[in-house]
């Protein structure tokens, strides 16, 4: 006699509860997650109580943080978000202590990682940069004929246990010099700004490194051609790269490390490993680069000059009562040497002024005139003088 296994419905509901526990709960533990977040004085060593903490969520860079949850923490200074989408989002804990924001790293949630314990230090702040130091400065140069596109890269260390944050009353926070002639100064991280004083970072700078980005302009002939950076505060290691990589200069307090490749361009490296003091500078000279228009503009002026005076030397070949008078031009004295090269720059300054529109056309013309029959005197005078 064959037996058939019988279910009860009973036996049926128990089943489905089993597999419920069994096979639901893994499932939905692995779509949710949780951040354990711990917040501690870095300055004391002593953990929170009570402390505001806010969990942030973002699905990417571009996107718009949204506040997921707002809580406190409890005696032990920690708070547990929970039920957490595991969905590949990022979270950001963020709190105010002393008015000043900290926040976390990205913090991930997804399937395998999904519980994520966290610590976050807050300081005590102080107005003495002393602990200050720049642990890296870089430095990269776009050389054109005209300007030097610079970008500069800090990384300040702070070497003591409280955030460096100047109260108003004190001070407006750190401030970098900028070199001579700098102009267009385009922040590249909140906090930076343009003072008198060359730049300002007023954000926080809390223990550990922190980095200041910010790009400006330098105009080669204001300068002389000659790039030159103070460091503000004690200097651990500098680099300097050269674009393009051909360029030939000479530079101070730095070493040439040759051409070197960054992705798919090349550089040419300039460092300083030993490091220096606070005052102390770093330079590099770039060769002076004459523009084409002023090149052409004093070989045109010389053309002329020298077509006058043969203009004056065959008119007074051509008038036969002062044939007994004529006499060949000879060096003049270095007192009239330097008269006439005076006239020839009053001539160039001139038309440096007709083609920046500060003169018109028959002032130019008049002026130029005077200067040239001055300089055709000074050399007949001192031929007749012979």
């Amino acid at each position: 006699m064959t037996r058939h296994l019988f279910i009860s419905p009973s036996g049926l509901f128990v089943f489905y509860i089993l597999c419920f526990l069994f096979i639901g709960f893994p499932v939905q533990a692995q779509n949710n997650g949780r951040i354990t977040v711990t917040i501690s004085n870095g300055t004391t060593g002593e953990t929170l109580t009570g402390q505001p903490v806010s969990l942030l969520r973002h699905r990417s860079e571009s996107e718009e943080a949204q506040v997921v949850e707002q809580a406190l923490t409890n005696r032990a200074g920690r708070y547990v978000f929970s039920n957490l989408p595991a969905d590949g989002a990022h979270y950001v804990v963020e709190t105010r202590y002393i008015e000043m924001p900290y926040t976390t790293g990205h913090i991930g949630i997804e399937p395998g990682t999904a519980q994520q314990d966290v610590q976050l230090n807050v300081y005590d702040i102080t107005a003495e940069d002393t602990n200050l130091m720049l642990s890296a400065v870089h430095l990269v140069i776009e050389v054109s004929p005209n300007v030097l596109d610079v970008t500069e890269i800090l990384v300040v260390r702070n070497n003591g246990t409280r955030s460096y944050f100047p109260r108003p009353d004190v001070g407006e926070g750190m401030i970098l010099s900028l070199p001579a002639g700098a102009f267009q100064l385009q922040p590249l991280v909140e906090g930076v700004q343009r003072t008198a004083q060359g730049v300002l970072y007023s954000n926080p700078i809390p223990p550990g490194d922190s980095q200041i980005v910010y790009r400006y302009n330098v105009e080669r002939a204001s300068v002389n051609h000659l790039l030159s950076r103070q460091m503000d505060y004690n200097a651990s290691r500098i680099q300097v790269l050269i674009s393009p990589s051909s360029e030939t200069v000479m530079a101070s307090n730095l070493t040439n490390e040759g051409v070197q490749q960054i992705g798919d361009k090349s550089y040419l490296l300039l460092s300083n490993s030993v490091g220096l003091q606070q005052g102390m500078s770093i330079s590099v000279e770039f060769p002076s680069i004459l523009a084409w228009q002023d090149v052409m503009k004093w070989v045109i002026l010389g053309v002329v000059m020298l077509m006058i005076i043969a203009g004056v030397i065959i008119g007074i070949r051509t008038h036969p009562e002062e044939e007994e008078q004529e006499k060949p031009l000879r060096t003049l004295s270095s007192k009239d040497a330097q008269q006439f090269d005076s006239i020839i720059h009053s001539i160039a300054d001139l038309d440096d002024q007709y083609e920046a529109g500060e003169l018109d056309e028959k002032t130019r013309r008049r002026q130029r005139k005077k200067l040239q029959n001055k300089a055709i005197r000074l050399r007949i005078s001192e031929a007749r003088d012979e």
